[in-house]
């Protein structure tokens, strides 16, 4: 903000201050080039960064390259789509034009058109910007405008931890040490996995994953079998466990419990996935790919006010592609980028800007 004048947002990833904060180094005139996540020139999180593009510097060249192309592993999940921005510290003139690039090389674009300054709008997405008329004025969705997309949980030293719920009561292991784990996606046919009254998956078999928030002192009298079954723990599975990042290593971070969860389509399925609504309290583990709610980059008061996920996942399942018979490989990249017009008809987007 010192250095531009422009506050980010509370959305903005950290990435974006620090972009920022670079303008006071530039001298007059000076050409930078800035290859960034094609999402902080479509998404709302990256609206401080365009307003800096578009009114305190010249834009002389945006190139976006094909997707994952230059795919880079990030914490959670790969950045398979980038964008090069080349400008000019100089103030733009309203007849100014840029050039606005797509697919291949930097010096071999297979699409090159002129933009003019007056198309820019840091509040809209800049997804779009190769289009003219009626086509420019429409915004597109998809999936991880409205949801974090990721493959589903797997604990360290899974063995040790994961087990079916007849072993942990027969083991002696108290409730509160256990959180219920959801079927494996080959033992689910049903499109919706409903709850016992405790929350658990009616779906069998019912597994489980046990860790605790106690000290060893404390588990002495609260749970002195979970103490027992720990010492069978090997060093395998505590250095695992160690490794990411738990303080003590049978004090797992559990991941949210993901409201939609996908599985492969079957030929006859109209969908390019099957997407499957989770009532219980089931953490999905491998094989699963998960859905949840995303706050940053859709509307925070429609997932804060509660969603209808019986007519979410109606909407999922209205999704179709240009040629239904081939299906897409399920990964958390291939459901992101599906095309969610219908998600956003369904929260009354269609007709807002971006």
């Amino acid at each position: 903000e010192e250095a531009t004048g422009i506050r980010p947002s509370g959305l903005s990833v950290a990435y974006i201050p620090f972009l920022l904060a670079s303008h006071k180094f530039l001298a007059p005139g000076a050409v930078s080039a800035w290859l960034l996540p094609t999402a902080f020139l479509q998404r709302t999180a990256g609206q401080a960064l365009r307003s800096y593009l578009a009114r305190q510097v010249r834009i002389q060249r945006i190139h976006t390259y094909d997707h994952g192309i230059l795919g880079t592993a990030g914490h959670d999940e790969a950045i398979l789509d980038w964008s090069l921005v080349i400008f000019t510290n100089q103030t733009a003139q309203p007849t100014d034009t840029f050039k606005f690039s797509t697919g291949g090389e930097l010096f071999g674009a297979d699409s090159t058109v002129d933009v003019p300054y007056t198309r820019l709008d840091p509040d809209t997405s800049w997804a779009n910007l190769d289009q003219q008329g009626d086509a420019a004025d429409r915004i597109s969705y998809t999936m991880d405008d409205f949801f974090r997309i990721r493959r589903g949980w797997r604990a360290p030293g899974e063995n040790f931890f994961v087990m079916d719920e007849n072993r942990a009561w027969a083991l002696g292991l108290q409730p509160f040490h256990m959180h219920p784990m959801l079927p494996h996606p080959k033992d689910v046919t049903a499109d919706i996995i409903e709850a016992d009254e405790w929350g658990y998956p009616k779906d069998e078999p019912r597994r489980v994953v046990i860790f605790s928030r106690y000290d060893t002192y404390s588990l002495e009298n609260k749970d002195p079998a979970f103490l027992k079954y720990l010492d069978a723990a090997n060093g395998d599975t505590i250095n695992e466990s160690e490794e990411r990042g738990n303080k003590a290593w049978y004090n797992l971070h559990l991941p949210g419990v993901a409201p939609i969860l996908v599985q492969p389509a079957k030929a006859d399925d109209r969908a390019p996935f099957r997407f499957v609504q989770n009532q219980s309290n089931g953490i999905a583990g491998p094989g699963w790919i998960t859905m949840y709610p995303n706050l940053a980059w859709a509307q925070p008061e429609l997932i804060l006010n509660g969603i209808d996920w019986d007519a979410v996942q109606l909407a999922l399942e209205a999704i179709r592609l240009p040629d239904p018979s081939k299906k897409p490989e399920l990964t958390p990249q291939a459901v992101a980028s599906l095309d969610a017009t219908v998600i956003a008809e369904h929260f009354g987007l269609t007709d807002k800007r971006a």
